[in-house]
């Protein structure tokens, strides 16, 4: 009994403390820089915190207010549970890390994270283009991007390598223009080369 209401106070430790407000960085216009909050995102709604429907965190209104945004209306904040783009209307996306800053758009689209730790594909309005299924995925260039399933990241260095898995390219439609049975990035890449 004492086992079972240790986990249970646990648990309602652990979905409590997720809740808390999250710190993070944000590029402001006015003072040309990145400035860090104290309490910048939220996983949960509060009058302070807006966000859509859809939204993968809520971003607290002066952050929202105060934020640089690019050319397609973005902004992006890092924090420590990932990098998210957000609009002036609080809808947010998790991006990959590319360059120490969110994913670049290619093709139109950039690589979003998925809830289930899955990698999919966002256009510039946040929308989810192709779902997060893929263990990893490449930036589209010319149309095309290399996905896999079953590989796995390795450290060498300060860099990484994917090693094994099954891989196969798609179009930004989603479509596998060449099934997942490829052995390795090299060999996929080989064929989107003959593709050009």
């Amino acid at each position: 009994m004492k086992v079972i209401l240790l986990l249970l106070s646990l648990g309602l430790f652990v979905s409590c403390e997720s809740k808390q407000p999250i710190s993070c960085f944000y590029y402001v216009q006015q003072e040309k820089s990145f400035i860090k909050s104290e309490e910048c995102i939220s996983l949960s709604s509060s009058n302070d915190f807006i966000a859509t429907d859809d939204s993968d965190i809520y971003i607290k209104k002066d952050i929202i207010n105060r934020a640089y945004y690019n050319e397609y209306n973005l902004s992006n904040l890092r924090t420590d549970i990932g990098i998210f783009y957000f609009t002036k209307k609080g809808k947010s996306r998790k991006v990959l890390a590319f360059d120490n800053s969110a994913d670049y758009f290619k093709d139109g689209l950039a690589r979003t994270i998925g809830k289930n730790k899955k990698i999919g594909y966002i256009d510039t309005k946040l929308n989810i283009v192709i779902e997060p299924k893929y263990d990893f995925a490449f930036p589209f260039e010319n149309k095309k991007a290399i996905v896999c399933n079953g590989c796995t990241k390795h450290k060498l260095g300060e860099h990484s390598s994917l090693i094994g898995g099954k891989w196969g390219i798609i179009d930004t439609d989603g479509t596998l223009i060449k099934p997942m049975k490829y052995s390795s990035f090299g060999e996929t890449y080989k064929i989107i080369l003959s593709l050009d």
